[in-house]
């Protein structure tokens, strides 16, 4: 009885191992899509907020 074993040839395993090069990349690129918007929208709120209480006691002024 003879088994038969699938060795692919050089040019399927680059276009593989590109594939999963290229999967990894974008997942890396929306995570840091997704820090940097959520450092941006968290510097945005604070803003807003600093602006809104401008003149009153600010918990900031006890932080230096």
């Amino acid at each position: 009885m003879a088994i038969a074993y699938y060795i692919p040839d050089q040019a399927t395993v680059l276009r593989r191992g590109i594939m999963k090069e290229q999967q990894i990349l974008r997942a890396r690129q929306a995570y840091w899509r997704f820090v940097f918007i959520l450092f941006w929208e968290l510097l945005h709120q604070y803003v807003q907020y600093e602006r809104q209480s401008l003149g009153k006691c600010r918990l900031t002024r006890f932080l230096h």
